[in-house]
């Protein structure tokens, strides 16, 4: 990963889309019907063929014919846009640049409201006036699929946007808190720019 002083650009380092996997299962399973389709009509008995008449048919050969290529073209089209080394974002002082198909949104740093921190995600939720229609609400970063450690990327978080940190929400929270107790938040004070310089520089 480049970086440069408070900035990095982020890529993708596994593909580990699920989407690839559902595509190509059933694209496996449409030829694996056609494959049976075409062995009961000249294997199976008659019997065979009177009970499982739709299995039996010529007429759904060319159906999954096509679903197993509609499900190959879209796994295939997925393992372009989301391969390894795609670029995926671009951080600096004017926010975050999120890489698309169709080009890259940057979302500035006064747009997210809240950071939302799972075992292996860290997630950033955009405020109410910075999302569009059809645009994401959050940015989330899987750290199990890029080049940019949890560490580096809350050093970069915190250093732009440290008023993050005073009200992080923990995710999957299932502690429960006594009605009696006033939990009060969390005050992450700033870290000077020279020890957050020497922490990045130490995770490269």
């Amino acid at each position: 990963m480049g970086s440069t002083g408070f900035s990095a650009k982020i890529h993708k380092v596994a593909d580990n889309d699920k989407r690839q996997a559902l595509f190509l299962g059933l694209a496996f399973l449409c030829i694996w019907v056609v494959a049976v389709n075409y062995s009961v009509q000249t294997l199976s008995p008659r019997w065979f063929q009177r009970e499982f008449d739709w299995l039996a048919s010529e007429s759904i050969a060319p159906i999954f014919l096509s679903a197993a290529a509609v499900s190959l073209f879209a796994a295939a089209l997925l393992w372009l846009l989301s391969g390894d080394g795609n670029k995926l974002f671009d951080i600096d002082s004017n926010g975050i640049a999120r890489a698309g198909a169709f080009g890259a949104t940057t979302y500035s740093w006064s747009d997210f409201e809240l950071l939302e921190r799972e075992v292996a995600t860290i997630i950033l939720h955009l405020k109410p006036a910075a999302r569009t229609s059809l645009g994401p609400k959050k940015i989330a970063f899987d750290l199990s699929g890029i080049d940019c450690s949890g560490p580096k990327l809350e050093a970069l978080i915190v250093h732009y946007r440290p008023d993050l940190y005073r009200t992080l929400h923990v995710a999957n929270t299932t502690t429960p808190m006594a009605a009696s107790k006033t939990v009060k938040p969390v005050v992450a004070a700033r870290v000077p720019d020279n020890l957050l310089r020497a922490r990045i520089s130490r995770i490269c």
